[in-house]
């Protein structure tokens, strides 16, 4: 018989949307208006400098990829990720323009936006840990850009709600919690990498002193922060378990054992905010790999569609009458019966751009499955990499990048591929590979470390990373074996996980914390085994995706017997790879969405 307690966590945990036949959203057609807030780092939609710098790193991609999703759900209306505008020279023009359609929706003012509010030094762009004098004034913005365009909508003949406010890390959380008391709407939060947490890892690594740590990243004024929303919050958003008990937990504002209490028997002298798990998406339409429809995608199309034959007037005549009946809804335009467009246009606006997922490879590049057909019930089996014919010299530019610094770009790939962040745990990695003769002499080391002119012009952390590393290097002489190209786009990143998956490689990610793990859930589409960090997000998606093996990521021993685990046993390498593809739709962006609205 279950635990009393396991019985009311399913009871209360359970949205009222999956325990009725009818959600709450079923009636809200195209009636939310939703806040995302990230308030630091170089926010855009096209060409994301991932890697730039500490602070443009997978939020960012995070934030923008959600709000593209949400666009799409027959509910929402209109996205808004605010940011912060930088009109500094020192970076692209795009980061100063005051607002980026991110995806045209219905009407005048539908789908998703960027609007960047001017908030501190206008004309500088400054790391996080210095916003948070200006935290306030960005509130202030946002809350006056909220209440202008609630009116705007209202007077275009669309009259929305304000449906939450949420707010990515803990500066954005804090704005997150101003606006809401203000505009008098949910505020929610996505804490991305916990000060508490983060913290407590560096001062067990002994990478950095507690002084210089909060110099750094400004430690107290941020757990601070996090507080301050646990104590507003209705619901905190977390990719796993683990993070819910073993990060949120060390907080004072939540108690996991009082929380559940409290969400049984209502106090109302103790608030303490809901914690829904829900994992990460992957917005696959920007990987060169061909994917199987998405269930949920479909059913955002075809609530759209229904609902754009509502209502459009239609002819009473037979001709209507019997396309009403049809199983596959259609719209009448001139005379003429038409195929409802892919995000269901309505007649007062464009069709949006659907952020969906890619029918196929790219133009010019080979599926990792081996195909480019698309819609398939169950994605395709990878084909052998052998079959792939890698060529260094003829295959995508990062390939030949990649291949100038290596003697034998044949063999096996191990790739790691982050910022230059202490957390990141590059230099485990690299030990690891230098300590075993065994690895050196089976694979190469591939590392993408962010996008660098010169180590001497960036931060001071991603500096002693890169110094580190190359002191590894040197001191293993780990030359013709080991490969860190200074420079990548955005449109490079599928043909890096290509580059591994045709020499039979491994991806690595052993962060000293990974709260999401977006870099596991992408190496899986492009069928890449993978060895990652037991703490945070990659053990439950391993637990979903079942494409490699998490470890201890301060032990280079068991980093490296992972590794050879996977390279010398031909059969394990295919099984892992087959099982990341054929279980990926867990993770798409337009199921994230469902299960985020339908609990708030």
């Amino acid at each position: 018989m279950p635990a009393l307690e396991t019985v009311f966590e399913d009871l209360v945990g359970t949205p009222v949307s999956e325990r009725t036949p009818h959600g709450p959203l079923e009636n809200r057609f195209d009636r939310l208006y939703v806040i995302l807030i990230s308030l630091h780092g170089l926010v855009r939609g096209d060409r994301m400098e991932l890697g730039r710098d500490s602070d443009t790193g997978g939020q960012v991609k995070y934030v923008v990829e959600l709000a593209k999703a949400l666009a799409l759900h027959p509910s929402v209306y209109r996205v808004d990720l605010l940011t912060r505008l930088i009109q500094d020279p020192a970076v692209d023009a795009s980061y100063g323009q005051p607002q980026e359609c991110l995806v045209k929706g219905r009407g005048e003012l539908g789908g998703a936006y960027i609007v960047r509010l001017p908030c501190g030094p206008p004309q500088q762009y400054v790391r996080k840990e210095l916003l948070w004098p200006y935290v306030r004034e960005f509130a202030d913005r946002g809350i006056a850009h909220a209440n202008a365009t609630l009116a705007a909508m209202a007077e275009s003949g669309r009259r929305c709600e304000l449906y939450a406010v949420h707010g990515h890390y803990a500066d954005a959380g804090e704005v997150a919690v101003l606006m809401s008391s203000s505009l008098d709407v949910h505020m929610v939060m996505t804490g991305h990498s916990l000060g508490r947490n983060k913290l407590e890892h560096l001062l067990a690594s002994g990478a950095m002193t507690r002084s210089e740590i909060e110099a750094a990243y400004a430690i107290s004024r941020r757990i601070e922060a996090e507080e301050r929303c646990l104590d507003n919050a209705v619901m905190v958003f977390t990719s796993t378990k683990q993070e819910v008990d073993e990060q949120w937990g060390l907080y004072d504002g939540y108690s996991p054992q009082l929380s559940r209490v409290l969400r049984f028997h209502r106090s109302y002298g103790r608030h303490m905010p809901n914690m829904k798990v829900i994992p990460p998406g992957l917005d696959f339409s920007s990987l060169k790999v061909s994917m199987p429809e998405d269930p949920t995608l479909r059913e955002f199309e075809q609530a759209r569609a229904v609902q754009d034959l509502l209502e459009k007037p239609q002819p009473l005549s037979p001709r209507a009458t019997a396309t009403s009946g049809a199983t596959s809804p259609r719209r009448l335009e001139a005379g003429q019966e038409v195929e409802p467009a892919a995000g269901g246009a309505g007649a007062g606006g464009t069709a949006p751009h659907t952020p969906s997922i890619a029918s196929g490879g790219a133009a010019g590049q080979q599926s990792p499955r081996g195909d480019s057909s698309s819609g398939a019930a169950d994605p395709p089996t990878p084909r052998p990499a052998a079959d792939m014919a890698l060529d260094p010299h003829a295959g995508p530019p990062i390939w030949r990048e990649i291949s100038r610094y290596l003697r034998n770009p044949l063999k096996p790939a191990i790739l790691a591929m982050s910022r230059p962040d202490p957390k990141k745990n590059l230099t485990t990695l690299v030990e690891a590979f230098g300590k075993h003769a065994m690895l050196r002499e089976l694979a190469n080391l591939v590392l993408i470390m962010g996008n660098r002119d010169n180590i001497d012009s960036m931060a001071s952390g991603s500096q002693k990373v890169l110094t580190q590393v190359l002191k590894l290097i040197d001191s293993h002489d780990l030359y013709g074996s080991v490969a860190y190209p200074k420079h990548h786009t955005q449109m490079d990143i599928s043909d890096i996980y290509l580059f591994a998956f045709a020499t039979r490689g491994v991806f690595v990610n052993i962060a000293l914390q990974e709260p999401f793990g977006l870099t596991v859930i992408e190496a899986a589409a492009h069928g890449v085994p993978t060895v990652a960090t037991k703490n945070g997000g990659p053990v439950d998606i391993m637990a979903t995706l079942h494409h490699g093996v998490v470890v201890d990521p301060t032990n280079p021993d068991a980093v490296a017997a992972a590794l050879l685990r996977i390279l010398t046993n031909p059969q394990t390498w295919d099984d892992m790879s087959g099982s990341g593809i054929r279980n990926i739709m867990a993770y798409s962006w337009p199921s994230h969405c469902k299960k985020y609205l339908e609990s708030i």
